[in-house]
């Protein structure tokens, strides 16, 4: 990834002021972490085929991330922003403004297990493009595409094309991270910054990429690309997995020179700041003469107010989940066996943590695409 800077800034960043230029890269690396490919074929009986088929590339994020999608409208110039609630969500469905869509990730392509949720979308959108929706093999056609993407065929679905035979799933053809911005993108959607702070006040650091497990070896490129950390899965959750840093020296001699090199966009470049002001303060810490009960009662403030205080979405963590104790409850002393680096099932069709209690964004954004009134149309 290049030398980083090793110097570390003290002031907080503006994100108003973070440049206005997203790399193609990063898009990708962003949509590999946070971007849904919709294929959706709702029941019509006033329509000519009796059915409508509709597509939707969609990113959904907290509201407070408002600001980075109104960034990725700008870079592909389509789309519409779409505010609810606390979601905020850049929605694209127009057959030209999707070519804009599917130009790009043909040219900077997706690299975890969404590439093949990508290509079949892609299949559908050229079938649409040819009107191949409109006849009965076209829309068979369709619907056994949508068996293997995302959340499969709805029980409404199966129920109205029983014998429909599930079209094979693509390969990705390389996980091999492409390029720096790619990984900050990734990092923006997946990554996390924790602090910890045990009894003694003994205070550690780590720095988390999460995953479905069927993705593990994209997390083992990442240990390559930083060339630090490790690779492992969850040993209570086994279809959870993660990129880890946690040795103080590769912090600061790795991780943080990164990401001072490449500057986070959206609201997590908050909790880095955070988190590498809580660094400094440690290493502080080892000076002779600095006031220690100070500096820990500042980190312990930072500390506070990281991660999930800021309330920002992240579909693996179950609701009510603080990530503190998702992380202690999981990599708890022991716990952590590196035999479970490469040991957990890497089936195709597996879905994000099954046990999740609503917090699938995909799903919640699939009923809400599919319930959506005219008055909602993007």
């Amino acid at each position: 990834g290049g030398k980083a800077k090793t110097s570390f800034m003290n002031n907080r960043v503006s994100l108003a002021n973070a440049t206005n230029l997203l790399h193609p890269y990063y898009i990708t690396g962003f949509s590999d972490a946070e971007s849904c490919f919709f294929i959706n074929v709702r029941p019509r009986p006033l329509r000519k085929k009796g059915y409508a088929v509709e597509i939707l590339f969609r990113i959904n994020l907290s509201s407070k991330d408002k600001l980075l999608l109104e960034k990725i409208k700008d870079y592909f110039g389509v789309g519409r922003l779409l505010l609810q609630g606390n979601s905020a969500s850049y929605n694209v469905r127009s057959l030209s403004d999707l070519q804009v869509i599917v130009d790009h990730f043909d040219r900077y392509p997706l690299i975890s297990n969404k590439y093949s949720d990508y290509i079949l979308f892609r299949q559908v959108f050229e079938l649409i493009k040819q009107g191949q929706h409109l006849n009965d093999v076209g829309l068979k056609k369709i619907v056994s595409i949508k068996a293997v993407s995302n959340n499969g065929l709805s029980n409404n679905l199966k129920e109205l094309f029983p014998n429909v035979v599930p079209a094979l799933r693509p390969l990705i053809p390389s996980q091999e991270i492409p390029d720096p911005q790619w990984l900050l993108g990734f990092a923006e959607g997946e990554g996390h910054f924790y602090i910890k702070i045990s009894i003694k006040n003994q205070i550690s650091f780590r720095f988390l990429v999460t995953q479905h497990t069927r993705d593990i070896n994209l997390l083992q490129n990442i240990a390559i690309f930083f060339n630090c950390g490790k690779a492992v899965s969850r040993s209570n959750k086994n279809n959870i997995s993660d990129f880890i840093v946690e040795k103080k020296q590769e912090i600061i001699k790795i991780v943080i020179p990164f990401f001072e090199n490449y500057t986070l966009i959206g609201n997590k470049l908050n909790d880095y700041l955070d988190f590498k002001k809580a660094v400094e303060l440690d290493l502080r810490n080892k000076t002779v003469g600095i006031n220690n009960a100070e500096n820990l009662s500042e980190i312990k403030t930072l500390k506070q107010r990281m991660n999930f205080s800021r309330n920002s979405f992240n579909e693996n963590i179950e609701d009510g989940d603080s990530l503190e104790s998702v992380i202690e409850s999981d990599y708890t002393s022991g716990n952590d066996n590196p035999s479970g680096e490469i040991s957990a099932s890497r089936t195709e069709g597996a879905r994000k943590n099954n046990k999740k209690k609503g917090a699938d964004l995909c799903l919640s954004n699939k009923r809400q695409f599919s319930s959506s009134s005219s008055k909602n149309r993007v």
